[in-house]
């Protein structure tokens, strides 16, 4: 990623060059292996997700955070809290280390990285399942982070093997194996809870057993170690070697202040603001749900399992299809203003739910609007990027929405404590629409722009 002003978005696309010899065979053979490893890993996470505020209920907290949280005012949501805590551990990690894993890609390769982080991924589920405390639930939360920050990888991935006038279906597919991971992980994840409470039943009938709440943990750690064997044995490269190792290796860093740059940049800036916005407003839902749904709606485990299906099967039909035919009939920037539109106007109302039917209406609308933003976004991102540093340029991206997913349970957490579940939500739609008028100024101003050249 270098410092110099972002071409116009009519040359973006020709500083890329075709993709040469290995690119295009890593692009006939190995998109629906990145794919598979992409689900697989994400299959694992959403086994995980529906019970995770069950499983941390379990533990005892510690007496320094209890004071805290009564000193704070916030004993009411102690346990929301700390689902927002595991939050932010995994991605305060996840936003340092995707710079470092989208530049060292651009250096060594997409299959080391991919591979090797993997691994770390696969015994970051290793530590949690047998976790003692909360605190090496947080370690363990901490290494998950740092190895998936590997998604800017997988997205520089698709960038390498794809033109640009085809990103979007690409990192739409991206999507896809991540919303069917997101659908079948949560049904896959409350039957192996079934299965654990058939097996060791608790033993005041009423509560999940010790079992129930870990073996989801344990297939996860399974799939993650299956997900890593793929990218080592079987994942083709797809980065050549004339294009690996163009930049220093001083350029190989952690780096807010290379985001923090990278935001000067006339249309690169307000792409990745917006991502981070995007990001912010999903992650309060992702992180608040299941809490909202136990605390406030009363609702048992299984329900949060059915409604994350219906998110991840409306992701999976958008950006496994629908993106390409809209972005192809629109344009990506229609296509994003109006997916900004629906999730944040669904999470500023989101408050207001009361029952199942409205629930699942209200699901839909969000995840349909975030899947038209999420390859919107990133496609328009990678084609501001020349191809020996598309690996930084989508680890920034990577880097922003991290930041969203490190702050967006923050303030849905300290939202939710002082104020109730209406007032966590509606903060991250507001904080969504956001993005709104700043992407419209930016890209009135680009096109402004680029009108202005082509007469010059």
């Amino acid at each position: 990623m270098t410092d110099r002003p972002s071409a116009p978005a009519s040359t973006a696309g020709a500083r890329e060059a075709t993709p040469s010899g290995a690119a295009a065979l890593a692009s006939r053979g190995s998109v629906p292996i990145v794919l598979l490893v992409i689900f697989i890993d994400l299959l694992g996470f959403g086994v995980v997700l529906p019970m995770l505020p069950y499983l941390t209920a379990q533990y005892e907290v510690p007496a320094w955070m209890t004071s805290t949280f009564g000193a704070l005012h916030m004993s009411r949501g102690t346990n929301a809290v700390i689902v927002g805590l595991l939050s932010f551990n995994f991605n305060l990690f996840s936003f340092l280390a995707s710079p470092l894993w989208g530049r060292l890609s651009d250096n060594v390769g997409r299959k080391p990285v991919l591979a090797f982080s993997l691994f770390g991924y696969s015994l970051a589920w290793t530590l949690f399942a047998f976790a003692p405390t909360l605190g090496w639930l947080l370690m363990a939360r901490v290494l998950a982070g740092m190895a998936a920050a590997n998604v800017s990888t997988a997205h520089a991935y698709i960038a390498d093997v794809y033109p640009p006038e085809k990103r979007a279906k690409g990192m739409g597919l991206v999507g896809a194996a991540f919303g069917l991971g997101f659908t079948l992980g949560p049904a896959v994840g409350a039957g192996f809870m079934a299965l654990g409470d058939r097996l060791s039943p608790s033993p005041d009938g009423l509560h999940h057993s010790h079992l129930a709440l870990h073996l989801p943990v344990y297939v996860t750690m399974a799939l993650s170690t299956i997900a890593c064997l793929l990218a080592v044995f079987v994942l083709p490269e797809s980065l050549p070697k004339e294009l690996r190792g163009r930049k220093e290796s001083h350029e190989v860093g952690l780096g807010l202040g290379r985001l923090l740059v990278a935001i000067r940049r006339p249309l690169l800036g307000p792409l990745l603001v917006s991502f981070f916005t995007v990001t912010f407003g999903f992650a309060v839902l992702e992180s608040m749900f299941s809490e909202f749904n136990r605390a406030v709606l009363e609702l048992p485990p299984n329900t949060n399992a059915l409604v994350f299906s219906i998110i991840g099967l409306t992701i999976v039909i958008v950006q496994g299809g629908l993106i390409g035919r809209l972005t192809k009939a629109f344009g990506p920037w229609k296509v994003l203003f109006t997916g900004l539109l629906l999730e944040g106007l669904m999470l500023v109302n989101y408050g207001m739910v009361t029952g199942m039917t409205v629930l699942i209406t209200f699901s839909v609308i969000g995840a349909f609007g975030h899947s038209l933003c999420n390859p919107s976004i990133l496609a328009l991102i990678s084609q501001q990027a020349a191809d020996d540093e598309r690996g930084g340029t989508m680890g920034l991206a990577g880097a922003s929405s991290a930041l969203g997913r490190i702050c967006g349970p923050i303030l849905g957490s300290v939202a939710w404590a002082w104020g109730g579940a209406a007032a966590a939500f509606a903060s991250g739609g507001v904080v969504v629409l956001l993005a709104l008028p700043l992407l419209m100024i930016a890209h009135k101003s680009h096109a402004t722009a680029d009108t202005a050249q082509a007469v010059a």
